[in-house]
Parts: structure tokens; C-alpha cells; sequence
């Protein structure tokens, strides 16, 4: 069996509420989505406590030790060249403008970049540059952001085909892991806490962007937020201990949200003003959480839409909130939807939430009907589950993730 990589522990959040009785804290999600952090790290070399990982035979490789500087070994490296960075605690800040380069550390453990005493926003950011791999490293302690990738205010800023993975982000005032304006990002097998936003990705029509087997947990507002994007799927993560675990807010067309695990949140997941998303094959359980913000609607809802139409929420299991487990309600706060209707609530297994299904009087179009499969005894159950990794007709991925 490979173990999930020893990652240091973190104080508990402010305000914290065990699940419900019979809640499972890390149920088989949780197992697949650590063999598939084992296999990323085990490829890239991050699962050796020591030492580092050999490279390949025709990339140039430049070694920096603590003590030096990692921004000069960046401004002097060729595109192209992987830069390895031997265990130990690295002060500074890191910029990378130049196309291929790969900072690997020797694991999150190891390796670590830690902003404390500067006044650097940005533990490492990339812009203008594409193919940037970061991995196997901790960054903590920046004033704003633990990575940043790109530029929120200029189109194309965050170029393309970047990787993110095996890395440890705390401590970032805005994002633990932020892309903006990128294309083909890959966010893979990280830790997201502390941080006022975990994972981020937004503005960007056409992402063809992936987030998947990340544990975004102990966040002070949002673990995962996709904004004003589209053509991104969002899979196999766990959120836990935050207000929302999951947020899509005035996307794009192509967004897919799937077999995630939300838990212990003040709200499992939240869709606001963003029509068509596809959420399916997810284990949502007990967000009730009392929340540390406002908030348009009282903790305790597993899968919220807040004027968001035309999406399908199928084969997800939704059990133990306090308020609803599905809320489809309008919004007056974002541009774009302002009614929930016309979406399918059909099939999911719903047990134990004080209302399964809550629809305000302004969205009452939403084809919840079909809602009642999740009533009507194991047999219907059953073949709801035997089907839920199989994307609902119509709602699959819009590009090859």
C-alpha cells in the first residue's frame, strides 16, 4: 500500500463542529484519491523523504541548496530546465518568466518556501510563460498568495499547459493556489489550508483546466472557487472545514463537478449565476458548520443553487444537513441568472436532511420530480449508483481532461 505523503498538522479552524454521528471523515474517496496523489509523487520523485529525483537525460538541470538563491538560479536557467531544490527552508519569493522551467522540491516536508518577514505578495508566481511545472514543495507565510499564476487583469497573462502538484500551500491571505487567464492548467494532488481561498481558477472562457485530487480543507472562506471560467472539471477532491467547499460562481459554459467529497463545510457546494453545470457522483454529508461570514442563506445545505439554470444534479449522495440537502432559490447579489430553474434534481440518494429538496416560490420550473427515485427502495438505489461515474448524456467533459 503507498501512504499519503506526512503532511504537518494544522491548528483547527476557529469555529469547528463535528460531522454527524456515522459520518464518514475520509470515506473510499479519500483512499482513491490518495493512491492517485502516491502515483503523481512516485513519478515525479516526491515520495523519497530525501534526496531528489533524476532527471531526464536531455533536460538541463540546475541544483540550488539552502542558502542560495532560487530567483537566480531562474534568471540564469535556459527555458526548458528543471531546477531541483535540495530539502531545506528557502526565504524569498520566486518569479518565473520564462517557459518550461520546473521548480521540484524533495517533498512537502523537505522543501520549503516560507514568506515570513518579507513583503513579497506572492510565494511563487508565474506569468507570460507557458509549461511551468511546480511540485513536491511547501510554500507558506506570503502576504497574498502561496502561487499565483498569471495576471487577473491582463488577458493571455497566465499562458499555458502549466502543472501544479504535490504541494503543501498555507497561510495566503487571498489563494493558497490562484490561476488566472491560463489555459490546459493541471491542479493536481495538493494541500490548500489556511488560506482565505484554497484553490482558485478563474476568468477564462475556455480553461480546458483540471482540479483533481487536491484536499482543500481548513480555508477561511472558500476551499475551491472557479469563477467566471468555463470548460473545467473539478474532480476527485476533498473539502472539509470551510464556509463552502466548493463554488462556481458567474461561470462559462463546461463546467463539471464530480466525484468530490464535501463534509464538516457551513455548505457543501454552491452554484450562483452560472447555468448548465454538470454536478454528479458526489458524496455530500453533514456541511453544517456554523459559517464565519455572511451569507445569503443559513448553513446546513449540501448542494445549493442560487440563480443558476439549466444544470444537472444526478448520482450524488446528499445526507445529514441541518437545512436542505438541494436548495434552488434566486439570487439579487452577482450579474448574470437570477432564478434557479429549469434544472434536473434527479436521481440522488438523499437521507437524513431536514428538507431533501427546498425550491423557493421564484424558481418553481425545475424538473425535481424525478427526485422521488431516491425513495423508492434499494433496488432503485442501487442502479443510481452502479451509474455514477457514467457523465449524465449531454453533460460530459467539452475537452479531452
Amino acid at each position: 500500500m503507498c501512504p499519503k505523503p506526512a503532511i504537518p498538522k494544522r491548528p483547527p479552524p476557529a469555529v469547528s463542529v463535528p460531522p454527524a454521528p456515522g459520518t464518514p471523515r475520509r470515506p473510499t474517496l479519500a483512499v482513491a484519491r490518495r493512491l492517485a496523489r502516491c502515483a503523481l509523487l512516485l513519478a515525479c520523485g516526491g515520495g523519497a523523504a530525501h534526496g531528489l529525483a533524476p532527471p531526464a537525460a536531455a533536460q538541463a538541470t540546475v541544483i540550488v541548496s539552502p542558502g542560495e538563491s532560487i530567483q537566480a538560479a531562474v534568471d540564469g536557467a535556459a527555458p526548458g530546465t528543471l531546477i531541483q531544490l535540495r530539502p531545506g527552508t528557502y526565504n524569498e519569493g520566486v518569479v518565473v518568466r520564462k517557459s518550461g522551467i520546473t521548480l521540484q522540491g524533495a517533498g512537502i516536508t523537505e522543501t520549503i518556501l516560507d514568506g515570513t518577514g518579507l513583503t513579497a505578495e506572492n510565494g511563487i508566481y508565474v506569468e507570460d510563460a507557458s509549461n511551468v511545472t511546480i511540485e513536491n514543495l511547501a510554500v507558506r507565510g506570503f502576504t497574498t498568495n502561496e502561487i499565483l499564476i498569471g495576471d487577473r487583469n491582463r488577458a493571455g497573462s497566465g499562458g499555458s499547459g502549466h502543472v501544479v502538484r504535490g504541494t503543501l500551500t498555507s497561510g495566503g491571505a487571498e489563494y493558497g493556489i490562484g490561476v488566472f487567464q491560463a489555459t490546459g492548467v493541471r491542479v493536481e494532488a495538493n494541500d490548500a489550508t489556511l488560506s482565505l481561498i484554497g484553490l482558485y481558477v478563474g476568468r477564462m472562457k475556455d480553461c480546458q483546466c483540471v482540479l483533481a485530487d487536491n484536499d482543500a480543507s481548513g480555508n477561511l472562506s472558500l476551499g475551491i472557487l472557479v469563477a467566471a471560467v468555463g470548460n473545467i472539471v473539478v474532480e476527485r477532491n476533498v473539502v472539509a472545514d470551510n464556509n463552502v467547499g466548493i463554488f462556481a460562481l458567474q461561470g462559462e459554459p463546461g463546467i463539471v463537478i464530480r466525484d468530490n467529497e464535501a463534509h464538516a463545510n457551513s455548505r457543501g457546494m454552491e452554484i450562483g449565476a452560472t447555468d448548465g453545470v454538470a454536478i454528479y457522483g458526489n458524496t455530500v454529508a453533514a456541511n453544517n458548520r456554523p459559517s464565519t461570514e455572511p451569507a445569503d442563506h443559513p448553513p446546513g445545505t449540501g448542494i445549493a443553487l442560487l440563480g443558476s439554470s439549466g444544470a444537472r444534479v444526478s448520482f450524488n449522495t446528499i445526507t445529514g444537513h441541518t437545512d436542505a440537502g438541494i436548495l434552488a432559490v434566486r439570487q439579487t447579489v452577482w450579474k448574470g441568472g437570477t432564478t434557479s430553474t429549469d434544472n434536473r434534481l434527479c436521481p440522488n440518494r438523499l437521507s437524513g436532511n431536514a428538507a431533501d429538496l427546498r425550491l423557493d416560490a421564484f424558481s418553481p420550473s425545475n424538473r425535481a420530480y424525478c427526485i422521488v427515485l431516491s425513495w423508492l427502495g434499494t433496488g432503485r438505489e442501487a442502479r443510481a449508483g452502479a451509474a455514477r461515474m457514467v457523465p449524465p448524456r449531454g453533460f460530459e467533459p467539452r475537452f479531452s481532461p
